[in-house]
């Protein structure tokens, strides 16, 4: 197993919360085909995409090179990093710490960097306490001691003082430089509320800085994008939402720092800020990761709903069973900070509770966007449906998402179909799909099938007899079927990231790697009915082996009758038909 360090429990809860589309469609531009994706491959130079990331299976495979693997394969790849480096930025992003145990020896460069955002940090925090002006702003915008404690807000003072306090020599200033501190030999932020902006382990790798006087532009000032800082990957307050280290039940997502703090302040603790940028995949990913609910609530300006509709786009691609995405309108020209300071908590709550899930925000948006009554209207907003729908990944979500529209706005459910779909010509009824239990030949030996088959489809393990049973079988590679068993005993449900991920380093892993180019085109009633006859067909050939194995043993003893040299003559007739002898089957071959 993979990482003898780091238990194959933590590695699984990595893996199960990823979601490998979103981590590789950061990277590499896909595009959905069926019920996968396809890009071109970031790993060889190629003109047509043969790069192909599966959802279901939290698996990747390139059909060019070779390349495949789960998402700590892709990141150790594409990243070059070691698998403890992998492994670690994957459970970052879901929120997750790797166990003490398994941490790797941290990069000097990086740990410089933090150390000195924590000075800066401490200095703007004592500079918060000797600022009339400063203490006097957050005091008119409700902010308690407590909860500036809690966020570990400060002041940045005009002029150059942090340069002056932390830039003792030309290696500091240039280290305060590339952390962003500092620009042209001078303090970036001036005169400004500021807010450390801490990662999932509390580290600080940037800061937010708001301007106290209102002639002050720009009004808020964040970090420029650093070695620590990536404002795309971040949210503001999460560590401090997740402080109690329990798995949130909720987590609302704000625009703006001050209304972080405000709904902290009001008691919404579990509120979380986008850093100045539209909201990204990366974000989404961290916040599923650490919540089953998300609630959106944006701006009441212009500007917010369009935030909002950009987040309900970003959400329609991790749309599932199990997650919801929320909604929250405010009147216009109001913010969170602002409704909750002028309404008070329970409003803002009564809003909470009125919040639109993620279909009635789409089909909100589209009444808002385009008339119904008019076939134009209906034209334009079918084709914008359309394209909504073909966001979300999970089919049935997909699907359920496609009637609510047709049936809401009494459209024809062909208005919705894809392109490819109302060209395709119809099945006939007369002509169903052949299902035939055979085992199809030229694609290896019968291990081989059958590992071929688990790999792609895990959960078929459930069809191979008992480990007692197995275990009578005297056919190589059979081992790699019982440890896939156990594993699957002792673990629980696989995808085929996880299982190639769980035998990472060992003879089993490599034989399930051998098999990644493979074809298993077809569905799980398929397969399931072919590996029932491949059981069967190994049964078959381990009751003739052992047979024919009887009848040897006996020429060896004594002369055989007429009748015995027949039976020898029909059991290796019949070997050679139900598969390789026993001797030859290879896993990998």
């Amino acid at each position: 197993m993979a990482g003898e360090r780091i238990p194959q429990a933590f590695i699984d809860e990595v893996l199960a919360r990823i979601d490998l589309v979103a981590l590789i469609g950061t990277r590499v531009e896909l595009k959905k085909s069926g019920r996968d994706f396809t890009g071109r491959c970031p790993f060889h130079e190629e003109r047509t995409p043969s790069f192909t990331v599966s959802p279901t299976k939290q698996f990747y495979h390139c059909f060019g090179c070779g390349a495949h693997g789960s998402a700590v394969g892709f990141l150790m790849a594409f990243d070059r990093v070691s698998f403890p480096e992998a492994l670690k930025s994957l459970a970052h992003e879901v929120g997750l710490e790797l166990p003490d145990r398994a941490q790797t020896a941290p990069d000097p460069e990086r740990v410089r960097a933090l150390h000195l955002n924590e000075e800066a940090t401490e200095f703007f925090r004592q500079a918060l306490a000797k600022s009339a002006p400063a203490t006097s702003y957050l005091d008119q915008r409700g902010v308690s001691r407590e909860i500036a404690e809690r966020f570990r807000l400060g002041y940045a003072p005009a002029g150059g003082a942090l340069i002056q306090a932390l830039g003792k020599d030309a290696e500091h200033l240039a280290r305060l430089a590339k952390i962003g501190l500092s620009v042209n030999r001078g303090d970036r932020f001036r005169n400004r509320i500021m807010f450390p902006i801490r990662n999932a382990r509390g580290e600080i790798l940037g800061f937010g800085g708001r301007a106290i006087q209102s002639g002050d532009q720009p009004k808020y000032l964040n970090s420029p994008e650093t070695q620590l800082f990536h404002k795309g990957s971040e949210l503001y307050g999460l560590y401090e939402a997740r402080a109690g280290g329990e798995r949130l039940t909720r987590l609302i997502v704000v625009e703006g720092y001050l209304d972080v703090i405000a709904l902290a302040q009001a008691g919404l603790t579990e509120t979380v800020a986008t850093l100045g940028t539209a909201l990204t995949a990366e974000q989404v990913q961290k916040l599923v990761g650490v919540s089953p609910e998300i609630v959106f609530c944006f701006d009441g300006d212009a500007a917010g709903r369009r935030a909002s509709f950009r987040a309900l786009e970003t959400a329609l691609h991790f749309a599932r069973d199990g997650r919801s995405f929320r909604f929250l309108g405010l009147p216009q020209d109001e913010d969170p900070d602002s409704f909750v300071r002028r309404e008070g908590p329970q409003a803002f709550h009564a809003r909470l509770d009125r919040s639109r899930s993620l279909s009635e925000a789409l089909f909100f948006a589209l009444e808002k966007r385009f008339d119904p009554k008019t076939i134009e209207g209906r034209v334009a907003l079918a084709r914008e449906a359309q394209r909504l729908a073909g966001l979300v990944r999970d089919p049935l979500y997909r699907e359920l998402l496609v009637q609510g529209v047709t049936e809401r706005f009494h459209l024809p459910e062909r208005a919705l179909a894809s392109p490819d779909v109302i060209r395709a010509p119809a099945r006939s009824s007369a002509t169903p799909p052949s299902r035939a239990p055979r085992v199809a030949r030229g694609r290896g030996g019968l291990v081989h099938q059958l590992l071929t088959h688990l790999l792609h489809q895990p959960r078929l393990i459930r069809l191979i007899p008992p480990a007692s049973e197995l275990r009578t079988f005297p056919m190589p590679g059979l081992e790699h079927v019982g440890n896939i068993q156990a594993a699957w005993a002792e673990r629980g449900d696989f995808t085929t990231g996880r299982l190639l991920e769980y035998f990472r380093g060992t003879p089993t892993g490599e034989a399930l790697n051998a098999l990644v180019d493979s074809a298993n085109p077809l569905d799980e009633e398929a397969s399931q009915e072919e590996v029932m006859a491949l059981i069967d067909q190994i049964r078959a050939q381990n009751t003739t082996a052992v047979r024919l194995e009887k009848l040897l043993a006996l020429s060896r003893q004594r002369a055989l009758t007429t009748d015995e040299k027949k039976e020898i003559q029909s059991l290796e007739l019949l070997s050679k038909r139900t598969g390789k002898p026993s001797g030859s089957e290879s896993p990998s071959g």
